[in-house]
């Protein structure tokens, strides 16, 4: 074989190895990097839970900065966590079983007046204490932390019944 024959193949493919391997990290629009802190949502802290006809209305305040301090402008979504334990199960030392996520979109910050997020839940069964906590996300790698964690026993307690007065003992002796 003669050195003419194969140096031009070498070269040749030797230049398109540098060009493809070249080539990998320079696709798509780059922008200067953030650390991740940078653009993670704070906690959000007031995650509160009102009884409504139908069931639960939860409610929270969208996260208005970073946990840097810097101002957000939108959050992507929010990740809605349940745990549903049946009464005679609820231990209070007990982790809570928290299952998938509930995706819910979130949308634009106003910097000035800012943003409450809600939800019906009306998947309630009789005999259940749900707890539920959320998180915020500003992208698919940048989660906040958890919220404040919420829990109701289904059915609440009936107003009528919890105000009625239980008999004195003596009363009740007497009948």
């Amino acid at each position: 074989m003669n050195r003419n024959d194969w140096l031009p193949k070498t070269v040749l493919t030797v230049i398109l190895g540098l060009v493809f391997v070249l080539n990998l990290g320079g696709c798509g629009y780059k922008t200067p990097p953030l650390p991740p802190e940078a653009v993670v949502p704070q906690a959000i802290t007031d995650l509160r839970a009102t009884i409504t006809d139908a069931g639960l209305l939860l409610e929270w305040s969208y996260p208005r900065r970073t946990i840097r301090g810097r101002n957000l402008a939108r959050i992507d979504n929010f990740e809605l966590y349940r745990a549903e334990v049946p009464l005679d199960q609820v231990c209070a030392d007990c982790p809570l079983p928290f299952g998938r996520p509930l995706i819910i979109a979130g949308g634009e910050l106003d910097p000035k007046e800012g943003r409450t997020g809600h939800y019906d839940y009306t998947n309630l069964r009789p005999g259940h204490t749900y707890s539920f906590k959320i998180l915020a996300r500003t992208s698919w790698w940048a989660a906040g932390h958890d919220s404040n964690i919420i829990s109701i026993t289904w059915p609440p307690p009936d107003k009528n019944e919890s105000e009625q007065p239980t008999p004195a003992p003596s009363e009740q002796e007497s009948k």
